[in-house]
């Protein structure tokens, strides 16, 4: 499995960036990084910080719209969170993906409100 895992608050990455499906990785972590409604050219794209960050504490809800954000990309066809932790306004999380052509690959972000 290729990973790689970037920190929103640093946007410097914290493994190595494995060779193959990076690009996928990057575009993944692109779109959990991306706040609905920043990307000028598509209001819809990007995590929606309200129900990620907000009031609520449904994990399951949480998880699901996260999901939805990564399957955003064509070339992934179904995710699984490995990991979800979030302790006050910060989340970690790490998931694995199963691409179009049935290769899987890791990943992670760390996202902050």
């Amino acid at each position: 499995m290729e990973s790689i895992r970037l920190n929103q608050a640093t946007r410097e990455h914290m493994n190595d960036i494995s060779i193959g499906h990076d690009q996928v990785i990057e575009d993944v972590i692109h779109r959990l990084t991306l706040r609905k409604g920043d990307y000028i050219f598509d209001v819809s794209q990007g995590v929606d910080y309200e129900i990620v960050f907000g009031k609520i504490h449904d994990i399951e809800s949480k998880v699901e719209h996260l999901k939805s954000v990564i399957l955003e990309n064509k070339q992934v066809k179904e995710v699984s969170i490995l990991e979800y932790r979030q302790e006050g306004r910060t989340l970690n999380m790490t998931f694995s993906l199963l691409l179009e052509n049935h290769q899987v690959i890791e990943g992670g972000v760390t996202l902050g409100a």
